[in-house]
């Protein structure tokens, strides 16, 4: 246990006497700080551990073992294997040895991925591995015009599909509202929308924030069909949740979630908000929602202290098509850098690695480096166009392989 997993251990204990020592039957109180505390250690410091396996094509097929929490394991078999995978739970492991499981992995595993804090420590000599958050937050200028805000031909079309569906917004503090958003559209949209892998907030929960909030509800014509909630943090509003009616997926055909952002933005700018936070996004840079929020000329600005340390165990076949087709943003020292995997003949002019730059480089990131499949790197590296000296670097993917 390092010293950033035994302060959060500390912090437990105490949440959990003070809890504790409110207990209406004293006599039992110690009782049960004993098994509340079980409880808490055991959820912070224990995880489980499993090996999955999917054919990613017709000619590969990847093996991973993974550790960490069930919801984050089925995100990533989504995001793998689009769920079409088989996994065996292997057992509980200590949080802090779930890096050193490598040495242990099962025949035939190819990549190996941990969910670990981001202060813990790698193994000695571990190069070949990423740690990327679980989740990245960004903010938003407000102070600018709305135009430079949301991207010209997003912003027309928003404008347009507002007009032509009649959608209009409220801004409401009833709590009647807030009941009816939580139980009729963010519960069953969430619950829709991600499925075995949602991580849905408790309603009591929400509605302790609720005092700190603002819910916007979004009409088309006469009826509810969407709402949002805007927290206020140290005076930077963000967007917590959202939802739809019934969790109706139909409704995203008027354009909601543009209108949605383009009201929010709207109703904050005129409160004299400077900056809003976009909430929290995957970070594979791929993802529909992490580049819809992109176009809002999103700035990555912080992240979840919990991440994955992805590390590659096989040989590079195996597990090249994962990296070439999900790029991501990673930790490394303090910094986020974006990760992108490519082959080699997808390189050819200067306007190659412009148009790479410009679908995946976000305000917010030191550097956009690029790993290259393949040989000339020396060559390709010349043909990074003078102006993206700084923000772009070129690297052998090979190197990530090497034992």
């Amino acid at each position: 246990m390092n010293n950033t997993e035994l302060k959060e251990f500390i912090l437990t204990v105490k949440q959990t006497c003070r809890k504790t020592s409110y207990s209406p039957r004293g006599f039992l109180s110690p009782i049960r700080l004993l098994y509340r505390l079980l409880q808490q250690f055991d959820r912070k410091f224990r995880v489980n551990a499993w090996v999955i396996s999917g054919d990613r094509s017709l000619k590969t097929s990847i093996t991973t073992i993974f550790t960490g929490n069930k919801k984050n394991k089925n995100y990533l078999n989504n995001l793998l294997f689009n769920n079409l995978c088989s996994e065996v739970h292997i057992g509980k492991i200590w949080r802090w040895n779930s890096i050193k499981i490598v040495h242990k992995k099962p025949p035939g595993c190819s990549l190996r991925i941990s969910e670990i804090h981001k202060n813990s420590r790698k193994l000695p000599g571990n190069k070949a591995s990423f740690f990327i958050p679980c989740w990245v937050g960004g903010e938003a200028d407000l102070s600018a015009d709305i135009s430079t805000i949301i991207h010209k031909k997003s912003l027309n079309s928003d404008l347009n599909k507002i007009k032509q569906g009649n959608i209009q917004f409220e801004i409401t503090k009833e709590k009647s509202r807030f009941d009816n958003f939580y139980y009729t559209m963010y519960l069953p949209y969430v619950t829709r929308v991600h499925k075995n892998r949602v991580i849905p907030l408790s309603y009591e929960t929400m509605k302790k924030n609720f005092k700190r909030c603002d819910l916007l509800m979004v009409k088309k014509d006469s009826e509810f069909i969407a709402g949002q909630l805007i927290i206020y943090n140290n005076d930077i509003p963000r967007l917590w949740f959202t939802g739809l009616k019934n969790g109706n997926t139909d409704y995203l055909k008027y354009h909601i979630t543009g209108a949605m952002y383009y009201f929010a933005m709207t109703y904050l700018k005129q409160k004299g908000c400077k900056r809003v936070h976009f909430g929290l996004t995957r970070p594979f840079l791929n993802d529909g929602v992490f580049q819809y929020k992109k176009k809002r000329n999103l700035q990555i600005t912080d992240s979840s202290k919990i991440g994955f340390l992805i590390q590659p165990l096989g040989k590079l076949t195996t597990v090249k098509e994962f990296f070439l087709k999900n790029p991501f943003i990673y930790l490394e020292k303090g910094k986020f850098y974006g990760a992108v995997f490519i082959d080699n003949d997808q390189l050819h002019s200067q306007e190659d690695y412009e148009k790479i730059y410009e679908t995946y480089y976000i305000k917010g990131l030191s550097k956009l480096t690029m790993y290259l499949f393949g040989d000339n790197q020396k060559n390709m590296k010349e043909a990074i166009p003078p102006k993206l000296f700084g923000r772009m670097s070129l690297h052998s993917a090979e190197t990530l392989f090497e034992k």
